[in-house]
This record gives structure tokens, C-alpha cells and sequence, in this order.
């Protein structure tokens, strides 16, 4: 039965476009570098990323996992409400390493320098990330970069 109220809404406002589900595709299947123009696709395609792994984190043991979500300073309140709002994964934001505790959270994200200070204290290794999402990785090439 169809409803009247659906005949006139065009699907291309509820559907992502089709170079975003074949990015995303890759993303899942191996390490890519992504490239993408604008807010709304870049959320969309971290998003969707991370509900995509998250079954991989949601272990309780010694060998439990963590998405890594690094950012520019601006975007974190917006990503967060995001991750908070449109997963059912807890993010903990990281703006200084004292008394880190990831056991309760899911999702980091952190800075550029917050994130090169957490694994040369060693309080995360790579081998604990199931993903790891550097926004903007271009900027880490820039000489005045901590990663540099």
C-alpha cells in the first residue's frame, strides 16, 4: 500500500552518494587515504566507518580494541555530538594525558599532539587500535606539525 504523504520526496535527500558507499567499501576492506571535500561527507564516511568496525571493539578483554579519531581542535565538540548521538559508542575526548582511563569508552578523539603524546608515553599502541582516523592528515606534513 503506498502512502500519499511519500510520492513526492525525491530519495536522493535520504541516500548518500554513490562515490561515498564505494569509498566507505574500500575504507573497510584495506587502508586507504581518503580524500573528501565538506563536513557532511567526511562525518558521514567516519561515521558510517566506525558503526561499521565497531564489532570489533566491543570486547571486554585483554585484547580489546579502540577507535582512534584524531582532530583539529574545532571540530571535536561536533564530531563528538555526532558519535554520541548517531552510534551507541561512548567517545572520550582527550585534551591531557593525565589519569587516562579508555576502559569505559570506545571511540578517542584527540588532538594531533594529544595523539603523539599518548603513544610516546605508551599509553596506547597501535596494535590496540581497530581503526585509526586521521582527520586532515595532510596538515601533519607541515613543518610547525608535532608530527613532523
Amino acid at each position: 500500500m503506498a502512502l500519499t504523504f511519500g510520492d513526492n520526496i525525491h530519495t536522493k535527500t535520504f541516500t548518500p552518494q554513490e562515490y561515498l558507499v564505494e569509498v566507505l567499501s574500500s575504507a573497510k576492506n584495506k587502508n586507504v587515504i581518503i580524500s573528501l571535500e565538506g563536513i557532511t561527507n567526511k562525518v558521514f564516511v567516519i561515521l558510517k566507518l566506525i558503526r561499521e568496525l565497531a564489532f570489533k571493539i566491543h570486547r571486554k578483554s585483554e585484547k580489546r580494541k579502540w577507535t582512534l579519531l584524531v582532530l583539529e581542535e574545532t571540530e571535536i565538540d561536533q564530531y563528538m555530538f555526532s558519535i554520541k548521538h548517531l552510534t551507541d559508542l561512548k567517545p572520550l575526548v582527550i585534551r591531557s594525558i593525565n589519569h587516562l582511563d579508555f576502559n569505559n569508552y570506545e571511540v578517542i578523539v584527540t588532538t594531533e599532539n594529544q595523539c603523539l603524546e599518548i603513544f610516546e608515553k605508551k599509553y596506547l599502541h597501535f596494535d590496540q587500535l581497530n581503526l585509526a582516523i586521521f582527520n586532515n592528515c595532510q596538515k601533519i606534513i607541515v613543518k610547525n606539525s608535532t608530527l613532523f
